[in-house]
């Protein structure tokens, strides 16, 4: 619509933004406004470069200090607490099955292993008295051995 305006005044786009700068007391000839990107472009943003020395993974947080700032913002974000307890769960297996590392190490292959040994767990195992109780290795020995 704003075209066919332009179109049937036969002013130009520069004409109407003169126009208004001239209404409104506008001065100085750069009348669009420019944001000025101050990061730089980068080179390969799917890239995730690997750490350049051993003193920042080891400055890194473990996963246990994050999971509880973690699940504050959270329930801080107006998520309901029962999503946040099984996001909580979650957090907890994988420390359990990957320990407590900091999460600059944590990698795909570890969320792979992950997966792998909660698909060998029981279905509601924190309900069943069986496995109530039960470390997840405790749960995977007993289940060897039938």
């Amino acid at each position: 619509m704003e075209k066919e305006l332009l179109e049937d005044s036969g002013k130009s786009v520069n004409d109407f933004r003169s126009e208004i700068y001239k209404k409104f007391n506008i001065e100085g000839e750069q009348r669009t406004p420019v944001i000025e990107n101050y990061a730089p472009e980068p080179k390969n943003p799917f890239l995730v470069e690997k750490e350049s020395s051993q003193s920042q993974i080891d400055g890194s947080p473990k996963l246990s200090e994050m999971k509880e700032e973690f699940i504050g913002e959270r329930l801080l974000s107006g998520f309901s607490p029962k999503s946040t307890r099984e996001i909580e769960s979650t957090i907890d297996d994988f420390v359990e099955i990957i320990g407590d590392i900091p999460i600059s190490k944590a990698t795909p292959n570890n969320a792979r292993y992950f997966k792998k040994i909660i698909s060998q767990l029981p279905k509601y195992r924190s309900q069943s008295p069986r496995y109530r109780g039960l470390t997840i290795k405790q749960i995977l020995n007993l289940d060897d051995l039938e």
